[in-house]
């Protein structure tokens, strides 16, 4: 059965299905592009340059039914409900729209364009249409899983058969086969684990790299956006202050070692009490980035600070390309083998 989830930034999530009390109708999304063209005196036709992709339009049909009783009349009942939607749809405040189908469910960061249309029934008592249209900055729907590819971590195990003790022995991979199913680059955050210098992770598919030049310490862990190459560092103290996400899966084959695992459980702080890091949205309530001065509630457990300036000036941004990519990491101390975990969602132009 397929629902659309609107939950506006700060509120509370609205359901729309088959089961009521609001039903799904329709989801369409469309989307344009705009040609950069040029013509030279006397040439037939023009040249395009480049093709950008517009804001998509996204239209959201629904409807509800309206009844009342003796004490609480239909029209009452039409007008609670129009206004608690136009509180939840209200214009041009940002929220996530998540599509569940069949073959699993996309979600669009949006904003409603105008409160919804809602037709009033034709009486007393019936069925209202609700009409909402959203528009986005980004083209692209992404899948609501997220997905986490590990490198570095330990991949293949096996014993000795004459041992004493069946202890299993492993050795650590240090290259990933990530394969982009899409048409779309996809830019990972990669979360990196290591007390190593030079830490380089690369994407030999492109030729592409980045490359980390300082010590991570123990607990520490650097999140970097693979989109700019922007970082941060985050302490071991957001474990203990807010707990590991609920639900939150591990990477791999099961092998982890217990400093590897404790880095898993802390890796995606957004949902519980944490919010993700993005240059473009700036750090959480409650931290402050380094070098700004004073010091905020949040920050003496040292929960987060910007370490862009510790990535060498040849690094490249870099995505993972259609198709197969292999990603490897590398540092110049032989005895530690950095951990690294690229987390990403799908990309698709439409649902």
């Amino acid at each position: 059965m397929r629902y659309v989830i609107w939950e506006q930034d700060g509120g509370a999530p609205l359901r729309l299905d088959g089961n009521g009390p609001y039903f799904l109708t329709e989801l369409t999304s469309s989307l344009s592009a705009t040609p950069e063209t040029s013509r030279a005196p006397r040439q037939h036709g023009v040249t395009t340059w480049h093709t950008a992709l517009d804001a998509p339009t996204v239209n959201l049909t629904g409807g509800m039914w309206i009844a009342g009783d003796k004490n609480h009349p239909a029209l009452a009942e039409f007008d609670r409900a129009r206004r608690e939607l136009a509180q939840t749809f209200a214009p041009h405040r940002w929220g996530t729209l998540t599509y569940g189908r069949e073959d699993g469910p996309l979600r669009l960061r949006c904003r409603p364009v105008a409160t919804p249309a809602i037709d009033a029934p034709p009486g007393t008592v019936g069925y209202a249409s609700i009409d909402v249209t959203f528009t986005a900055d980004t083209p692209f729907w992404e899948s609501a899983a997220e997905l986490v590819e590990a490198v570095g971590m330990t991949r293949r195990f096996w014993h000795f058969p004459w041992a004493p003790v069946k202890t299993p022995m492993g050795a650590y991979d240090r290259y990933a086969r990530i394969w982009n199913p899409t048409g779309e680059t996809i830019y990972p955050l990669a979360e990196i684990y290591t007390t190593a210098q030079h830490v380089t992770l690369a994407n030999q598919t492109t030729g592409q790299h980045v490359t980390i030049e300082h010590a991570i310490a123990s607990g520490q862990k650097l999140v970097v956006d693979l989109r700019d190459v922007t970082a941060f560092l985050y302490e071991d103290e957001a474990i203990t202050q807010y707990g590991a996400p609920a639900g939150a899966q591990r990477s791999g084959s099961g092998g982890e070692k217990e400093g590897q695992r404790s880095g898993m459980q802390f890796s995606a702080l957004a949902g519980n009490g944490m919010e993700r890091i993005s240059p473009r949205r700036g750090a959480p309530a409650g931290t402050q980035r380094s070098g700004s001065g004073g010091e905020k509630e949040g920050q003496r457990s040292g929960v987060c600070e910007d370490v862009s300036n510790w990535m060498s000036l040849d690094s490249d941004p870099w995505g993972l390309e259609p198709g197969e990519n292999v990603v490897v990491i590398s540092s110049d101390a032989v005895a530690d083998t950095p951990v690294t975990f690229l987390k990403y969602r799908l990309l698709y132009l439409g649902v």
